[in-house]
């Protein structure tokens, strides 16, 4: 895993379509904050509130004693349930798409990479792009249960997989040399 000298750490690893995906959900969160839990709390809101109108509509069929607003309501209900399957196919149908054209194999996202970290930046290579960061530039640095962020903009993080470690030691290593290097330009600047 990392390649150290005293001012200098590199590590090379391969990302996956799951890092990716676990990544995106994590930077989701942490740009949208507070108002993660409310969107998430209008969704729910929002298929109660389809799933009562079904209820709804299945009670007026089979309660109502006039043949046209059971028709209606049957109708409804089952367009209801139509339009609900077919958007969820959709939407998995298009997701998966979309995930098999972006991550592809030695492509763009997935090609090996290299993170070096140096006192005045961080630099990501692989095969399809180059990119250093001057650790001024850096907003923060976090990490979940499997990786390390370091955050770039609220939308932007470069992520390290927790999985290339030997050893939690060498984690710990990474954390601390990147902690100091952006403290140290930070306070610096």
């Amino acid at each position: 895993m990392p390649e150290n000298s005293s001012n200098r750490v590199e590590i090379s690893f391969t990302p996956t379509a799951q890092d990716y995906a676990q990544a995106q959900r994590w930077i989701s969160r942490k740009a949208m904050g507070q108002l993660y839990w409310v969107y998430l709390v209008a969704i729910i809101s929002i298929g109660l509130t389809g799933a009562f109108g079904f209820i709804l509509l299945l009670d007026a069929a089979f309660t109502s004693p006039d043949p046209a607003v059971i028709d209606q309501a049957m109708g409804g209900a089952a367009l209801f349930v139509v339009v609900l399957y077919i958007g969820l196919a959709l939407k998995t149908g298009i997701k998966r798409f979309i995930m098999r054209r972006t991550y592809v194999e030695n492509g763009y996202f997935l090609a090996p990479r290299t993170l070096v970290f140096t006192p005045q930046h961080v630099q990501n290579n692989s095969a399809k792009q180059q990119m250093t960061v001057a650790w001024q530039d850096v907003v923060g640095i976090f990490e979940n249960k499997q990786h390390i962020f370091i955050q770039i903009e609220p939308a932007f993080t470069l992520f390290i997989p927790k999985r290339i470690a030997k050893s939690p030691e060498e984690l710990d290593q990474l954390k601390d040399f990147a902690t100091k290097m952006r403290a140290e330009s930070v306070a610096n600047a």
